[in-house]
């Protein structure tokens, strides 16, 4: 069970060409799924958020303050689908 309907909202912001949605908001935290299509850009400019990113399908790049670090989604490599990044991110 999805109780942050995150895979199915995943799937509607691919379809839709990326974007972001809050699936979740509490006091002090939002959590969201923020889907990039590959080769689409995180155009983010920083900010005073803090926020944890996991990668729910495909592979990218994480640039925070100059360091960089390739991420993907946590599957074995022979069931990994071609590039198209999603993310789901939280704001504390």
């Amino acid at each position: 069970m999805d109780a942050l309907n995150i895979e199915a909202t995943r799937r509607r912001l691919e379809v839709a060409g990326g974007g972001y949605e809050i699936v979740h908001e509490s006091p002090g935290l939002e959590i969201g799924v923020y889907v990039l299509v590959a080769p689409e850009p995180d155009r983010q400019q920083p900010h005073a958020d803090d926020e944890v990113y996991v990668v729910l399908a495909g592979r990218g790049v994480l640039e925070v303050e100059g360091d960089t670090v390739e991420v993907s989604e946590a599957r074995p490599p022979s069931s990994r689908p071609e590039p198209t990044t999603g993310s789901l991110g939280t704001r504390a």
